[in-house]
């Protein structure tokens, strides 16, 4: 079941980073069916974990911001790092949804009225669309629990796995309606 994308999003370092350290290939199903997916310069140029190629294999893409942006997020002071006001100036430029696990970054995105997705999330909306099973985003899950568990507590991971079983069961439901069962 595909869609073409219809939003747009950007995401963190740390997110990207949880991906790109568990299954990368769950962030280029999001942007090839859900929404595209992009990332900040100043970002890409600190996961070291990625590459160009890599990024363009996965389709993620890597935003150059104009000057007036980079010189802005130069500016800025606060509890934020660079990169971080790279993506949130990025976000709130296009109207992009910033996908992040990050508290100063969502609470300075809800300041500037940008929308926030927690790090898992774009896997809730694979399962929603059909495109990845829920074994397959609790494994993907789990793998990014155990490389950062300061950001993916027991009691995420808990909520994560009822709300995508809740998916899958909604959409058993939808399935038997459409069907007539």
């Amino acid at each position: 079941m595909s869609q073409k994308p219809s939003a747009s999003y950007v995401v963190d370092a740390n997110v990207l980073i949880d991906y790109c350290d568990s299954d990368l290939r769950m962030l280029s199903l999001f942007s090839q069916h859900i929404g595209t997916t992009y990332i900040a310069r100043s970002t890409f140029e600190k996961v070291n974990q990625l590459t160009v190629a890599a990024a363009r294999r996965h389709n993620l893409r890597i935003e150059t911001p104009d000057p007036e942006i980079i010189m802005a997020a130069s500016a800025r002071r606060g509890s934020l790092a660079y990169d971080d006001h790279e993506t949130l100036m990025l976000a709130k430029r296009h109207g992009w949804i910033c996908i992040t696990n990050d508290k100063p970054l969502r609470r300075e995105c809800e300041t500037e009225g940008v929308v926030c997705l927690w790090g898992l999330e774009p896997m809730k909306a694979l399962v929603e669309h059909g495109i990845v099973s829920v074994s397959k985003v609790l494994t993907v899950a789990k793998m990014i629990q155990s490389v950062n568990p300061g950001f993916i507590s027991d009691t995420i991971m808990d909520r994560f796995e009822e709300q995508v079983r809740e998916i899958q069961e909604g959409l058993k439901r939808s399935d038997g309606d459409h069907y007539g069962a």
